[in-house]
């Protein structure tokens, strides 16, 4: 997590970057959560049509 974190912190200057951490999250998070990876991706969308 700190290596993404540290990512993150790189990309503050950019508004619409958010860090979705996952608890009992393994490499594929598509696979392991799916539903959350689906909502972090609209929460995103909806962010660059508003």
């Amino acid at each position: 997590m700190a290596q993404i974190e540290a990512i993150a912190a790189q990309a503050t200057a950019t508004p619409d970057v958010e860090l979705l951490k996952l608890a009992d999250c393994r490499h594929s998070p598509h696979r392991d959560q799916t539903q959350a990876v689906i909502d972090a991706i609209v929460r995103f969308v909806d962010r660059l049509d508003a």
